[in-house]
C-alpha cells in the first residue's frame, strides 16, 4: 500500500509540474497504476479488521470509496477554482503520500 501511494504521489506531481500535454498523461497515467493497486489492498484490509465480520468491513470500504468518488472530482474542482489547478492536483498528490503513511497502520 505504501508503495502503490507514493506511485500514486510521483504521478501526481509530474503532472503538477509539468509542461508538456504527454508528460502530464504519463503522469496520470502512473498515478492512476498507483490507484489502482490501492483498491484491492484497502477492501481485503476492510474485510480483516479484527473483531469486525468481513462484510462489514468490505461495506464500510465501499461507502467510503463512493464518497470519495463523488466527492472528490467538485472538491477538486472547487479548489481549483478558488486557487488553480495545479495547486488542487499537488493537494492531491499529498492527500497519495498521506494515504502511503498511514499505511502501516492497516491489518
Amino acid at each position: 500500500m505504501a508503495a502503490a501511494g507514493l506511485l500514486a504521489a510521483a504521478g501526481m506531481a509530474t503532472v503538477v509540474v509539468s509542461t508538456a500535454p504527454w508528460l502530464a498523461l504519463i503522469g496520470f497515467l502512473v498515478a492512476g497504476l498507483g490507484l489502482a493497486l490501492t483498491a484491492p489492498i484497502a477492501f481485503s484490509a476492510g474485510a480483516r479488521v479484527a473483531g469486525v465480520p468481513a462484510g462489514h468491513g468490505i461495506a464500510a470500504v465501499t461507502t467510503v470509496s463512493y464518497l470519495g468518488f463523488l466527492a472528490g472530482p467538485p472538491f477538486i474542482g472547487l479548489l481549483a477554482d478558488a486557487t488553480s489547478l495545479r495547486a488542487s492536483l499537488a493537494g492531491v498528490a499529498l492527500l497519495c503520500l498521506v494515504s502511503a503513511a498511514m499505511s502501516r497502520r492497516l491489518p
